[in-house]
């Protein structure tokens, strides 16, 4: 069980629970950014933003579309 910000994942496949079955029948399971919004869904529940959602932004100061979370290279 692996809990990040709000999102439970309790077969830790990096998807929050509520999206495995959704995401899935969707189709959506192949695409790395599901709300086309530049971050990708890894990347986006590793900081706690929603996946889905493309207005849940993860903190990015240096405008890479990697989030400050995940990111090695912060230049700022």
């Amino acid at each position: 069980l692996i809990a990040i910000g709000d999102y439970v994942d309790t077969d830790n496949d990096g998807a929050p629970d509520e999206c495995d079955a959704a995401c899935i029948s969707l189709g959506m399971a192949a695409d790395a950014d599901d709300d086309n919004d530049g971050y990708s869904d890894a990347d986006e529940i590793a900081a706690g933003t929603n996946p889905l959602v493309n207005s849940s932004l993860p903190l990015d100061t240096d405008g890479d579309f990697i989030s400050n979370v995940t990111d090695t290279d912060d230049d700022n």
